[in-house]
């Protein structure tokens, strides 16, 4: 699965910045002070305490897990100081969609 979830953010970022480039970056805009991004990962994180009551989460996966998710906040804080470009937010989905299906697949007991 980490291998599928490199892949996966890999391509989103090498296809950011030429999308910028053709629609001309767009002006920066902050997400709304209600954006879902932090429910979304308040959500995953849910999903991960979950999972380790539960037994389907190791101590050490839960911790890489949130790790990730601690990395997403810290980049979404660095990103949103001088507003979010669209690319910004589009990595910050992607990444977003990749940690969900990691907890879930990892959760169900498929890891790759």
């Amino acid at each position: 699965m980490r291998t599928v979830a490199i892949s996966i953010l890999a391509a989103a970022m090498l296809n950011s910045p030429a999308s910028a480039q053709i629609s001309g970056g767009g002006s920066p805009s902050s997400l709304p002070a209600g954006s879902s991004l932090g429910r979304q990962l308040g959500q995953i994180n849910d999903g991960i305490g979950d999972g380790r009551r539960h037994a389907q989460l190791s101590r050490d996966e839960a911790k890489a897990l949130r790790r990730e998710e601690a990395m997403i906040r810290t980049l979404e804080e660095r990103y949103a100081r001088d507003g979010l470009s669209d690319s910004e937010k589009a990595e910050l989905r992607t990444r977003l969609e990749v940690l969900r299906n990691e907890v879930n697949m990892k959760r169900a007991g498929r890891t790759e």
